[in-house]
């Protein structure tokens, strides 16, 4: 009897479990099945990467209108537009520290609801619109601000002393110190050389401008001043015909030392060039035969010759390189010749 009722409990078990043909239980009712709960699984890397927000990096330029101290660093005002400046931004020329009225190339991070955040400050020593000065005076005050820059009150103006400024003497107070510079918005000359003398040798400089007469290997003739320029900073090469701004100090023969000889740099509009075959050539003076008739050209021992294709002689087909000075003549910088035909 015991096997038989355990037989017919197995039988009723089976036919439970037994599905239907539509998924549904034997009986027609669909099972009850729950999902089991899972954990998300983490989003690689990669794609986290590309999910997130990348920053959004603006650049400008301007005038410097406004600094202002805040707590987390100074509110600046460049052309116009706010932006936060602290401690991570990097600020060239290095160890400069940026004052309203220069001029800034700015890039920053933008951020939601909040200013700009600086990067980087690229700060333009000698910005747009500078004015050209040149002023002497007595240095008041001497005072390094990094490496490479020095801060002079001159005369009661503010000169900033760069790795591009030209000095000669020695930067002391109480010197006299002649500027060439560039004035900024806010008053500051950037300069671009200073002279320095003691007070005693100040009295004997000497600055004049006037048109280069003669030129020699030792000394210069400008304006009917001997000017000698051994140990002279001479920027650009002189010509006969050009002007020429000479500092210095005076001699007891009236002649000049010039310790800076600035020649003017030639103007394009000066600028002749011709070309034409060669009638005639004396030691100060070419003659040129150009499709607009015979042309004399000056010629002095400033002159480049270049003789690499054809020697210098008559009949030679000549190109000329040449300036128009004060009295209309025409002075040759470059001669080059070549055989003609």
């Amino acid at each position: 009897m015991k096997l038989c009722k355990s037989l017919i409990s197995l039988l009723l078990i089976c036919l439970f479990l037994l599905p239907g043909s539509t998924g549904e239980a034997a009986g027609g009712e669909r099972m009850n099945i729950h999902p089991v709960a899972q954990s998300e699984a983490p989003t690689p890397p990669h794609t986290q990467r590309l999910l997130e927000v990348r920053p959004v990096k603006v650049r400008f330029e301007g005038y410097i209108t406004r600094i202002t101290p805040q707590k987390e660093g100074t509110m600046w005002e460049v052309a116009g537009v706010q932006v936060m400046v602290n401690d991570a931004t990097v600020i060239t020329p290095e160890g400069y520290v940026p004052v309203v009225g220069d001029w800034g190339r700015i890039t920053a991070l933008h951020r939601e609801n909040l200013p700009l955040l600086a990067e980087s400050v690229a700060v333009r020593l000698a910005p747009i619109g500078a004015t050209a000065v040149e002023f002497r005076g007595v240095i008041e005050s001497v005072q390094a601000q990094a490496d490479d820059i020095i801060q002079l009150v001159v005369s009661g103006t503010t000169v900033l002393k760069t790795k591009n400024t030209s000095v000669e003497g020695e930067l002391r107070v109480g010197h006299v110190a002649q500027v060439i510079g560039e004035l900024q918005a806010n008053g500051v000359v950037i300069a671009s050389r200073i002279a320095a003398l003691a007070p005693d040798t100040a009295a004997q400089l000497v600055e004049f401008e006037g048109i280069i007469e003669e030129i020699h290997e030792t000394w210069w003739l400008v304006a009917g001043v001997k000017v000698w320029i051994a140990g002279a900073q001479i920027p650009r090469q002189g010509h006969v015909g050009l002007t020429a701004e000479v500092s210095g100090v005076y001699r007891n023969d009236g002649s000049v030392d010039a310790s800076f000889i600035l020649v003017e740099d030639v103007n394009p509009a000066q600028e002749v060039r011709l070309s034409g075959q060669v009638i005639a050539i004396t030691s100060a003076t070419w003659q040129i035969q150009t499709p607009a008739g015979v042309q004399t050209i000056c010629v002095d021992a400033n002159t480049f010759v270049d003789e690499s294709r054809a020697p210098a002689i008559v009949g030679a087909y000549a190109d000329i390189l040449a300036i128009q000075r004060a009295d209309q003549s025409l002075l040759a910088l470059r001669i080059r010749l070549s055989r003609a035909g």
